[in-house]
């Protein structure tokens, strides 16, 4: 993608990656190369829907793999991304709620969770529309 991308909130894009149907690590994976692409565009706001894991992950080498991604994503996200809303099952959300909660904090950015992708959606859509500064996270 060539070109300077969108210089404005109001002119960044709305996003959504579904990766739901992949293992916790093989969506982790590529979603960090589509959020790179996306980052190389400007501005945007995401939707992300994830996989449903229940159970934390037990592979030592896949959670290190995992803090790897996040870390290389960190500086492009926080340099481009107006907010991203998580579609997470509730069961999902109750089992991993620390690592979420850390995940989110490690980010830094205006973040949503929910099981609902709609609702998801219309958080991405205001944040944008209000330019990332006054929707709520």
């Amino acid at each position: 993608m060539t070109g300077t991308g969108p210089t404005s909130a109001s002119e960044a894009r709305l996003l959504r990656f579904d990766v739901s149907d992949r293992t916790p690590i093989e969506g982790a994976r590529e979603l960090a190369g589509e959020l790179e692409r996306a980052a190389e565009g400007g501005r945007f706001a995401a939707v992300i829907e994830l996989p449903s894991v229940v159970s934390k992950l037990r592979l030592l080498g896949s959670a290190a793999e995992l803090v790897r991604i996040a870390k290389r994503m960190k500086p492009l996200l926080q340099q481009n991304c107006l907010g991203l809303a998580v579609v997470l099952s509730a069961e999902s959300q109750a089992a991993n709620a620390k690592a979420i909660r850390k995940g989110m904090r490690f980010w830094g950015g205006p973040s949503r969770v929910t099981d609902d992708p709609a609702k998801a959606m219309r958080w991405a859509e205001s944040w944008i529309a209000e330019g990332g500064l006054t929707a709520g996270s």
